[in-house]
């Protein structure tokens, strides 16, 4: 019989047991990571959204001191923008 080999199964168990907890402490910090992750997306886009919410109030305020002037400008300029484009539509095709 030999005697030396008792002590190596109980380390091979104790090796799974070891490898197994590692892989549990990782979980957890990817589920850390994560989590971390998603509250950083969430709150950037929060303050996108604020920035939008913001821009489009300080708009409508404009909007109402001015009276709506500058909305009609606005639509002047469209106009004009369109015709100088289809004008230049009518060149190419002329040449």
């Amino acid at each position: 019989m030999k005697k030396g080999n008792k002590g190596k199964k109980g380390g091979k168990k104790e090796e799974k047991k070891r490898g197994k907890e590692e892989q549990k402490e990782e979980k957890k910090k990817r589920r850390k990571r994560r989590k971390k992750e998603r509250k950083r997306r969430a709150r950037e886009e929060g303050e996108e959204e604020r920035k939008r919410r913001r821009k489009r109030e300080e708009e409508e305020e404009k909007k109402r001191r001015t009276g709506g002037e500058e909305e009609k400008k606005g639509g002047k300029e469209k106009r004009e923008k369109k015709k100088t484009e289809k004008e230049q539509k009518r060149k190419r095709r002329d040449k």
